[in-house]
């Protein structure tokens, strides 16, 4: 949207029930469609989507993916080897367990050598050895988009978060988070919640869930779990929770 001046035009799609369908994104491009940006989990209902097929069919047509990976990449395993993302951002607090200030792109190697960086830094140049070397020569990867200083204190936060996760293991994170997002989204319909991204397939799975009752108040449910020791947030109206593998059943 901040690129409009320049005659970007951005489409949204309709999301009925909070599904982001890999249909309706494909209907709304047409042959100027240059880049297709979505959520892989959606923040107002834990929604995640089929990135995988997205991914074939965004390569298919020449059009860039570009994936906001905040409500998953810590939790739900993610190889970006695997599936056609052009470019996948996140930031280091939330399931990744790390202080805030540190966050990540992931820019597709064939791909980094041919964006401009809209901010450049001291590190968005090729590497040299005096301040006095003024050539204006771009890093041929993904360190051209580097605008400022490394968060040095947030990094070295982040890094011990990352060993806990790496010493649990990335598939038992994620098997362990969906066991409770499951034990959690089968408790609350059983007490009269609604799910506001209700699961069709198993790839619906995610692990956020998000739930309000049409009868009880919202924000009176939020002070009631908080009083008893339970972390949820409130978001679009409704209790968002996204256990993570320290959680208990």
């Amino acid at each position: 949207m901040s690129l409009s001046e320049l005659g970007v035009k951005v489409r949204k799609i309709p999301c009925p029930d909070g599904r982001v369908s890999v249909d309706a994104l494909l209907a709304a491009c047409d042959a100027r469609t240059r880049v297709i940006a979505v959520s892989l989990v959606q923040f107002s209902n834990g929604f995640r989507t089929d990135i995988e097929a997205l991914g074939e069919a965004c390569h298919a047509r020449g059009i860039l993916l570009v994936v906001d990976g905040m409500q998953a990449i810590g939790a739900l395993t993610v190889d970006v080897s695997k599936v056609h993302i052009d470019a996948l951002a996140t930031q280091s607090f939330k399931f990744l367990l790390g202080p805030h200030g540190v966050g990540w792109l992931y820019v597709r190697r064939e791909l980094a050598g041919e964006i401009q960086p809209l901010a450049p830094g001291p590190r968005t140049v090729t590497p040299r050895d005096s301040f006095l070397d003024h050539r204006f020569e771009l890093r041929a990867d993904s360190g051209r988009f580097e605008s400022g200083v490394p968060n040095l204190h947030g990094i070295a936060g982040v890094g011990a978060s990352l060993e806990v996760l790496n010493r649990v293991g990335k598939q038992a994170v994620e098997d362990r988070v969906l066991r409770l997002a499951d034990r959690l989204y089968e408790g609350v319909l059983s007490r009269g919640y609604r799910v506001l991204a209700p699961r069709k397939q198993q790839s619906d799975r995610s692990c956020i869930i998000v739930f309000k009752h049409d009868r009880q108040d919202t924000a009176a449910c939020y002070k009631r779990l908080g009083d008893a020791g339970v972390v949820v947030t409130l978001v679009e109206g409704a209790l968002r929770a996204a256990p993570h593998f320290y959680n208990t059943q």
